[in-house]
């Protein structure tokens, strides 16, 4: 029911009711006709002495009448039952414990769809592009990710995947061999403003091997995966959000345009792209 759309899971509930409706009005209409209920009420001249289960109960719709006011406690005074029958009061309790616990199960289901890590993940987005410059005497890798709300990311963690096919020194081809892109401020505070996410290419770096006029190349079986994960502040909820980049989507020699703190901040987050 949570990955359900909201359109099908109200017809869900209100189909729901109406059939526990029905189906105990079903049960009320049967103790009502066994009882000899229904043949008091349509005469009642030969029948004085008769003790009814419910009061006002002599057919089908009195009987999805008793239910609905039953168990939705609206009692308009006029239907009841009575110390006559034990079966209907027992039949009373099982329907508005299963009341209590059905309505308990639609308010947990729609404040779990409301509170969906995938909404907020809605509210994180990453640049359309990520660039390599040099930054501190370092040649780096530069992924920016801004928080479009006032609430914040704890424990927020960014990693990366670099999908590339690569050949072996024995000749042998790896197709979109996955490799490990380690950000050095993975771990940083991710507040309402754009934050750039480096990852130092030396060596060590997956990225070493490439150059400008590779990621110029739009063939090339190359892929960035980025992924952030976190837990909302709100909820306590994991939540976790990804994009990719493709060789022609790597920016050689590009910045970032710089995002100012304070008020300007919403138009930065406009033109950071």
């Amino acid at each position: 029911m949570v990955d359900t759309p909201w359109f099908y899971v109200t017809v869900a509930f209100f189909v729901s009711f109406i059939v526990m409706w029905v189906f105990f009005g079903l049960i009320y209409w049967l103790v009502a006709y066994q009882h000899n209920d229904i043949e008091f009420y349509k005469n009642p001249a030969n029948m004085s002495d008769h003790a009814v289960c419910m009061d006002n109960v002599f057919d089908f719709t009195t009987a999805f009448l008793f239910s609905l006011e039953g168990q939705t406690t609206v009692g308009y005074g006029s239907r009841g039952p009575t110390n006559q029958c034990w079966f209907v009061i027992v039949v009373q309790f099982i329907q508005w414990l299963m009341a209590y616990l059905f309505d308990s199960l639609v308010v947990t289901i729609i404040f779990t769809k409301l509170a969906r890590p995938k909404y907020r993940a809605k509210s994180i987005e990453f640049s359309k592009n990520a660039v390599i410059n040099e930054r501190d005497g370092r040649l780096v890798l530069i992924v920016r990710i801004v928080n479009l709300r006032d609430s914040l990311m704890l424990g927020v963690n960014v990693s990366g995947k670099l999908l590339k096919t690569r050949r072996t020194p024995d000749g042998e081809w790896l197709a979109l061999e996955e490799r490990n892109v380690q950000f050095d401020n993975s771990n940083a505070l991710f507040l309402t403003q754009p934050v750039d996410y480096i990852h130092t290419i030396d060596e060590r770096s997956p990225l070493y091997e490439l150059s400008e006029s590779v990621l110029d190349c739009e063939e090339e079986p190359l892929e960035l995966v980025v992924i952030m994960s976190g837990v909302i502040e709100g909820t306590g909820m994991a939540c976790q959000v990804r994009t990719s980049y493709i060789a022609n989507e790597i920016l050689w020699g590009h910045r970032f345009k710089p995002s100012n703190i304070g008020s300007l901040i919403k138009i930065q987050i406009l033109t950071f792209w």
